[in-house]
């Protein structure tokens, strides 16, 4: 009896812990998420401090994409979130992309298009055949074969 009562107090105590446990870690994350959070907010909120700086020391005549190469030499750094030295931040490779995307999609159209022209011709000439007569099964001959 003392046996089986021990089992139940430890198992008891085994699923307190676990609750626990999973209390801490859903906690754990939560501050996580939180910790992130704060600093996306903050990077935007510096971004946004600088852009409002650099728009209003801007000199007549200067252009944006010079501000921009300004603001990547003095700005960006390792610990940053967005990496500017990226493809997808310059400007001609975007447009590029965009171009060619605009390309493949009307080369995709197409070629809908001419499937669809020769999936229709070749079910109008089943048709054909089919009214004429040409694919009925032929006839067996009147032969039999004999074992």
């Amino acid at each position: 009896g003392n046996f089986i009562f021990t089992n139940v107090f430890v198992g008891i105590i085994i699923m307190n812990i676990q609750r626990a446990t999973d209390t801490f870690r859903e906690q754990l994350i939560l501050e996580r998420e939180q910790i992130v959070q704060e600093r996306r907010e903050n990077l935007k909120r510096k971004q946004h401090d600088e852009v409002l700086a650099m728009m209003n020391k801007t000199k007549p005549g200067f252009t944006f994409k010079q501000m921009l190469e300004e603001y990547k030499k003095n700005n960006l750094s390792n610990d940053n979130i967005s990496a500017g030295g990226d493809m997808s931040f310059n400007l001609p490779w975007i447009e590029s992309y965009i171009t060619s995307l605009s390309h493949i999609d009307r080369i995709t159209d197409r070629i809908k298009q001419l499937h669809w022209a020769i999936a229709t011709t070749l079910a109008a000439q089943m048709d054909n055949k089919l009214r004429d007569g040409k694919l009925l099964p032929e006839k067996k001959s009147s032969r039999s074969i004999r074992v």
